[in-house]
């Protein structure tokens, strides 16, 4: 079996579990970000992870979830001050808005407790440096969590380019999006976040940009891009009235170009990779489809993956904490990785601000 693939399967559900151990003990910052459901449907279901409390200032938001899945409201906290005093977590996950992450990392890393948020690490570049820095200074580890980073068909994707590096590629093309946050079910708290510059960082652009760039500087192992240029749009103004619901970012790395397109206008839900090499070709359809292409001999080939192949992010997290596996540089979670996607972000923006490509080298100081 291939080497990526090895290493993701090893972390699917409930297959990397040391029974000896002791479940890792996690809290949570903020509820208002609409994936807390992923903590919420899985409370007291997960071997590795155990979550013990929960910080959200809004709190009849906070008591109609925990209501909703059947949780005890008693382990809603006011601050994080009141959730760490009474639990004593070992690591923190965020879920509130990207501009409140840095403050979550100001807060748990003199204390040794480890962090992972929700993409993306920070609504800019400074910000994520600053994470970065303190998270450094203290020895946690900080993560940032992206749904692309379960998908089996992504770790394959990887995989196959590295075992026929002689067939390179030259073209990546990712779609990443649906059809906008104000037709979807999503709360209230959510909704503001997403319309908001300053706490999100901008629209569709880094709600859905961000997986390619986080991609692409996995793929290009670190390397930045020599140039960004990004276009970014409103067709919905009436539903985004401050921020972008649609943004095209090219990034330009010489011998290989990256085609990101995120947008709320989507039809269908969409996280789709194509991968263009000289002689073949690779379309991640999901999370679970990989279809590949020949040139010579012409054939098509299918690769498909069951849900239970599918990563858990916590359990990935308390395995790298424990020291059972050791991340790759530059991983998909990793520190490193999403400040420099945090980068690519603000020279997209910049961008698309000023109508001209950013060039790297000379003009992307942020």
């Amino acid at each position: 079996m291939l080497k990526y693939f090895l290493l993701t399967a090893m972390l699917c559900v409930g297959q990397v579990f040391n029974a000896v151990a002791e479940q890792l003990r996690m809290g949570v910052v903020g509820m208002s970000h609409g994936h807390i459901v992923w903590v919420l449907k899985t409370m007291g279901k997960q071997e590795e992870v155990k979550f013990v409390g929960f910080v959200e200032s809004n709190r009849p938001f906070a008591r109609q979830l925990c209501e909703k899945y059947n949780i005890d409201t008693a382990l809603i906290y006011p601050s994080m001050q009141a959730m760490y005093d009474a639990q004593k977590p070992d690591a923190v996950c965020a879920f509130n808005a990207p501009s409140e992450h840095e403050a979550v990392v100001d807060f748990f890393a003199p204390k040794g407790v480890d962090v992972m948020v929700e993409k993306p690490l920070a609504t800019n570049y400074k910000s994520a440096l600053r994470m970065q820095e303190k998270a450094q200074k203290h020895g946690i580890l900080l993560y940032t969590n992206y749904e692309t980073s379960w998908y089996p068909s992504t770790y394959f994707v990887k995989e196959q380019l590295a075992q026929n590096p002689e067939d390179a590629p030259f073209k990546f093309v990712m779609n990443y999006g649906h059809h906008g946050p104000a037709k979807l079910n999503l709360s209230k708290p959510f909704l503001e976040i997403l319309n908001s510059p300053t706490r999100n960082g901008g629209g569709a652009v880094v709600d859905f940009g961000c997986y390619g760039a986080n991609i692409m500087s996995w793929m290009m192992n670190g390397q930045a891009p020599l140039s960004v240029y990004a276009e970014t749009r409103n067709y919905q103004q009436e539903s985004y009235p401050e921020v972008d619901d649609d943004a095209l970012i090219v990034l330009d790395y010489g011998t290989v170009q990256a085609v990101i397109q995120a947008s709320w206008n989507w039809p269908i839900n969409r996280k789709e990779m194509m991968v263009y090499r000289r002689d073949s070709e690779l379309h991640a359809v999901d999370a679970l489809t990989v279809n590949e292409r020949e040139r010579r001999p012409r054939k098509t080939e299918q690769h498909t993956f069951e849900k239970n192949q599918m990563i858990n992010p916590f359990s990935h997290f308390a395995a790298v904490r424990r020291k059972e596996i050791t991340a790759e540089e530059f991983a998909l979670y990793s520190t490193e990785n999403n400040v420099l996607t945090c980068k690519i972000l603000d020279m997209a923006r910049k961008s698309a601000q000023e109508g001209r490509k950013i060039l790297w080298e000379q003009d992307a100081k942020l």
